[in-house]
């Protein structure tokens, strides 16, 4: 069964001088519940304007996003924030971490908006990722792939039907990259969530099966 689909999507940006320039054209593309795929393309291809569309951020030119049965591109601003805490998880490049908050909190926040924070469950992910002896510890307290940790642990917290990963290996060394990919996919798999992954790295594609080229679906 189809937990995302998109049709006719479009969205265009205006240079300074009034030209309309399209940033995402994608007429066709779904992905089933519990489904991992990944999204390639080089920078600049729009991978990261397509997830932020289908997380609701941004609003369609054109086009309809389906998730779970929900047209999203139907919804107001509010209406989509509060559907995205609750049904969707997202891993950002640059993790947008709390500096003033530690891990747990930092997690706990993040449920927040979603559902009633669940203080055991935010600590058990974090010891599942390897943080068990970080919970007390801010951003600046923690290596780079401590904090990539920490932001998985945040995009899953809420138990989502469905997982965004913008390029989530990109500030990683090779070593915490292929950590950091394993336990995303892992969770994901146990908490039957889907993952739509985007990566312009052969690496990271190389490992999973379904791989679709941003150019190839316009």
């Amino acid at each position: 069964m189809a937990l995302l689909e998109i049709h006719g999507l479009h969205r265009a940006y205006r240079t300074a001088g009034g030209e309309e320039r399209p940033v995402v054209r994608l007429e066709a593309y779904s992905l089933a519940e519990g489904e991992q795929a990944a999204l390639a393309g080089p920078s600049g291809s729009g991978k990261t304007t397509l997830l932020n569309l289908i997380a609701g951020i941004l609003r369609p030119d054109a086009g309809r996003i389906e998730i779970s049965g929900h047209e999203i591109t139907g919804m107001s601003e509010s209406e989509r924030d509060r559907f995205r805490a609750r049904n969707l998880g997202y891993v950002f490049q640059s993790f947008h971490l709390l500096g003033g908050y530690d891990a747990l909190e930092n997690v706990l926040l993040g449920m927040s908006f979603g559902s009633r924070p669940d203080r055991n469950h935010a600590r058990t992910l974090l010891e599942r990722l390897g943080l068990g002896e970080r919970l007390g510890h801010r951003p600046g307290e923690m290596s780079m792939g401590q904090k990539q940790r920490v932001a998985l642990a945040r995009a899953l917290a809420n138990r989502p039907k469905l997982v965004l990963a913008d390029e989530p290996t990109g500030n990683l060394d090779t070593e915490n990259a292929e950590i950091a990919l394993g336990l995303l996919r892992e969770v994901c798999r146990e908490e039957g969530a889907a993952l739509l992954l985007v990566s312009h790295d052969p690496a990271v594609l190389e490992t999973f099966e379904r791989v679709d080229r941003l150019e190839a679906l316009r």
